[in-house]
Parts: C-alpha cells; structure tokens; sequence
C-alpha cells in the first residue's frame, strides 16, 4: 500500500506554480537591481530606462523595450508586496487552469495592453514614468473573476466576496480613477 504524501507549500488552494514563482523571482531580482543600479528605474532626477514614459515609446523617439520592461520595476517594497501577492493568490488557479505556457501569453498581454492604452495622451501625468505589474496583475484578476465567478475571497481577512463581484468593483474603481486622472497613479494602466 503506497501512502500519499501532499507537498508543503504556502498557497491559497495548492502549492505554487512554475509561472507564478518565476514572475516572482523576476519581480524580485528587478528591486534588486533598481536599488542597485539607480539608473534602472525613475528618480527625482531621471525617468529611468526601463520604466514606461509614453512619449519615449512613441515613433519619434521608438524606445519601444519600455512596453515590456516596465512591469518589472516598482515604487518600493510595499508596491512590489501587494502585486506579487495578487500575482500568488488568483495566478496559480488561473495558471493550473490554462497550463505555464498560457499563463506566461496572458500575463505579458495583459501587461502590454496596459503599456499600449497608457500611449493615449491624456492628462498632466502622460510624461510620467510608469511602473510596476499592475496591468498584467488587474489581467489575472479579470481572468481570475471569469474562470471562478462565485468563488469567495476574504476581503481583510473577513468579508467574503464572490470573485465577480470583487472584479467588477475593481474594475469600476479602476474606470472612474482612471477618468478623474488622481494621485500620480496610472489607473488607465489597469484598465487597459
């Protein structure tokens, strides 16, 4: 008689899946070399050379690496915090739904379709440099909400909400953030 023996690991439903502990990884070490290397991400003084200044993207300066390299950079350690988190606890469902590969598409489309709506000029921020996972991590939450509409999520630790519901008031936060411009924040990122 074979017993069977579950793996330990931290997670909301299963042990941590290949995609998610890689984006992870990479979110991590991206920190390390922006409070390594200064230049890397935006200062007071510079608007870094990864992160996303829309008009460094468009055709007159075409600095079009920004698109991708962006959604690694963040503003600290409390922002790079709560987007791994969000990352951890709907991408590794979405990631055993649809497979590493799948999960891999998505996110970076999600991320880039945050890059691209953020081309629209709009608003005194357009020239502000743009970082972190937040478009591609809203994208796991949308996807999150479809797959797994009525699944509960303890809202600080002890509401419980349907992921659609959840979603939808993400997303309704996002739009009206997004319109009324607000706080330096890319909201139109998330939105896209």
């Amino acid at each position: 008689m074979s017993s069977y023996r579950p793996r330990a690991g931290f997670s909301f439903g299963g042990p941590i899946t290949p995609a998610v502990k890689n984006l992870i990884i990479a979110n991590m070490v991206a920190m390390l070399a922006q409070v390594l290397i200064p230049f890397i991400g935006p200062s007071a003084s510079s608007p870094g050379v990864f992160s996303l200044v829309p008009p460094l993207v468009l055709p007159w300066n075409f600095q079009i690496w920004r698109l991708g390299t962006y959604m690694f950079l963040h503003g600290g350690l409390s922002h790079l915090f709560w987007n791994m988190l969000a990352l951890f606890m709907f991408g590794c469902a979405i990631e055993r739904q649809w497979g590493t590969r799948s999960f891999y598409r998505y996110y970076f489309l999600c991320g880039l379709g945050g890059a691209v709506f953020s081309l629209i000029p709009y608003g005194p921020f357009w020239s502000t440099p743009i970082i972190g996972a937040s478009g591609a991590v809203y994208g796991i939450l949308l996807a999150f909400g479809v797959l797994f509409p009525y699944r509960e999520i303890l809202v600080f630790l002890m509401f419980p909400v349907q992921a659609r519901y959840l979603v939808t008031v993400f997303g309704f936060i996002a739009f009206v953030s997004s319109v009324s411009g607000g706080e330096g924040v890319a909201h139109v990122v998330h939105l896209g």
